[in-house]
């Protein structure tokens, strides 16, 4: 059994520590796209304190089932770390109260709570072999000699680390400390794994190597998993949910496929996805030629943001749509898209289409874009919430 639960946590740091101050006014300033800003858009997150006063947690309720693979995810200065050091017994929360199945944790010593975490850092000793690694918690918690070697060579076998039991961390690979990292947690066999952004210190093509590892080890042992991380593709790919934090506020705790198909409000809008959805302020006369047929839901352009996402935005040969004066093409080999802004528009913020055909527009040029209306996503201008309509969700998400 492992089902986790946050009732009602806040984590407010007394005093004036620079160093938290700091931080969460990074986080403050670090929101993708700085979609709330942009916009206009207040929310939850603008109306809270200035980031030097307000909670790093604010009122966490989370459920997370057993076996449940559950990522935190948002930008620097959101709470997501904070969450998995409560839950881990590092910081204490002001309120509010951590349960492990259904019993109160929020007092106990880190040691007594049955859960093994793996940091960023990989926090390897370096002059232990992998095995001493693996096994040295073990033996400080007095575990018979004979159960201690069948872990430990269950666990090197699971993530392919049989071979280099003798060898000490400076022989290694950054993947393969990653592993030794997460061997120490499994050879513990806790109720709980959390990892705090464990893959942010290698490289792109190890990142995606060990994300794979990680999600079919969690599959293959069935254990809780509490995962941290600031990248939101990481986020998508390894979550069976996904919970997005910022400002130290739950905005969104849903699967990766409804997270992407109806983003709650505006920041989650801007954070998941890359390239982030285009979130447009324009007037009715601009959405009837964006979106040909389509309906406002009863509501004015003035009183809402737009939200497109850069796939279903469609160049058109047709004399229909908005002009769209193209800046910058990135290619991506099997994909392309194209930067630019609108034309003569009540929106000056950077548009983004993804093109279709190996047909691209050159720099300078100026093309058409319509969106499909079912695609269009409404939210409310003043605070940043989702308005249900003209939305649909993909059929892999029903």
């Amino acid at each position: 059994m492992g089902a986790v639960s946050f009732k009602d946590v806040t984590l407010r740091y007394a005093g004036t520590g620079r160093r938290r101050r700091r931080r969460a006014a990074r986080g403050g300033a670090e929101v993708a796209g700085t979609a709330a800003e942009s916009t206009g858009a207040t929310g939850t997150g603008a109306q809270s304190a200035s980031a030097a006063e307000r909670p790093a947690l604010a009122g966490l309720d989370l459920e997370i089932a057993d076996g449940e693979f559950l990522v935190l995810v948002g930008p620097s200065g959101s709470g997501k770390s904070t969450a998995l050091r409560i839950l881990a017994g590092l910081e204490q929360p002001t309120s509010g109260a951590v349960l492990i199945d259904g019993e109160d944790i929020t007092g106990v010593d880190p040691a007594e709570r049955d859960v093994a975490m793996v940091f960023q850092t990989y926090a390897l000793y370096p002059h232990k072999t992998v095995e001493q690694n693996m096994s040295f918690a073990l033996q400080l918690a007095k575990v018979p000699r004979e159960e201690i070697s069948r872990r430990v060579r269950r666990a090197a076998e699971q993530l392919g680390l049989t071979e280099l039991l003798d060898r000490r961390p400076r022989q290694l690979s950054g993947g393969q400390r990653q592993r030794v990292a997460m061997g120490r947690a499994i050879v513990r066999e806790p109720t709980v794994f959390l990892m705090d952004e464990p893959l942010s210190n290698l490289d792109a093509r190890l990142r995606v190597q060990t994300r794979a590892q990680i999600a079919e080890l969690q599959n293959r042992l069935g254990t809780t998993t509490v995962y941290v991380t600031h990248d939101q593709s990481e986020a998508m790919t390894l979550g069976d949910r996904v919970a997005v934090l910022h400002e130290g506020v739950l905005h969104q705790v849903a699967p990766p496929r409804e997270l992407y198909d109806r983003p709650a409000d505006i920041f989650v809008a801007g954070f998941i996805g890359s390239p982030a959805m285009n979130l447009l302020t324009i007037t009715d006369d601009e959405f009837d030629r964006l979106a040909p047929g389509g309906t406002r839901g009863g509501t004015r352009a003035d009183d809402v943001v737009f939200g497109v996402r850069p796939e279903h935005l469609v160049i058109t040969p047709d004399d229909a749509g908005l002009l769209l004066h193209i800046d910058h093409v990135e290619e991506f080999g099997a994909e392309a898209y194209a930067h630019g802004r609108l034309v003569d528009s009540a929106h000056t913020e950077r548009v983004i289409t993804r093109l279709r055909t190996d047909d691209r527009p050159a720099l300078g040029e100026t093309v058409r874009v319509v969106a499909d209306p079912e695609r269009i996503h409404t939210f409310d201008r003043a605070t940043g919430q989702r308005i249900e309509a003209n939305v649909t969700v993909s059929a892999s998400a029903v």
